[in-house]
């Protein structure tokens, strides 16, 4: 049994390399760019640019704003707002700034997820009276869960 050189050995990694590409854009030029799934399919996620994605939020900021609509205030809660935020980029976010609770012990005794000098902020309600208790240690959200949205 003979060796390969490296050399050889990469060449040949290179050209099944190359044939499988090949044979990739031979098929999709055959069946044709319909047959992919649509766009935004979990296999083929749609990326937007930062462009268009800040239009987005500022339509559904807006919304909020002027409306209290409910479900710009979920999408703004669920794709905006992430674990690790000050209050300050939640209000830059949601288009106004949070109340601060002060009589959150009832919220922080009955969870083991909170300490009693950790801070909680309010954002809402939407019109339908619903609001969001965020709470912060340190100055950043925890324990947010943008699926509860």
């Amino acid at each position: 049994m003979q060796c390969q050189s490296q050399s050889s050995r990469n060449a040949d990694g290179f050209s099944r390399t190359i044939g499988r590409l090949v044979v990739a854009l031979l098929i999709l030029g055959i069946v044709g760019c319909s047959a992919l799934p649509e766009s935004g399919s979990s296999l083929f996620p749609t990326f937007r640019s930062a462009k268009q994605s800040q239009a987005e939020e500022e339509s559904y900021r807006e919304k909020f704003q002027q409306e209290r609509d409910p479900a710009a205030f979920r999408w703004l809660m669920r794709n905006c707002v992430n674990s690790g935020m000050s209050p300050a980029e939640i209000a830059a976010v949601m288009g106004e700034s949070g109340e601060r609770i002060d009589n959150d012990g009832w919220l922080k005794k009955n969870s083991a997820n909170f300490e009693m000098n950790d801070v909680t902020y309010k954002w809402g309600p939407d019109r339908k009276g619903r609001s969001a208790l965020l709470v912060f240690r340190d100055g950043k959200l925890i324990n947010f869960d943008p699926e509860q949205f």
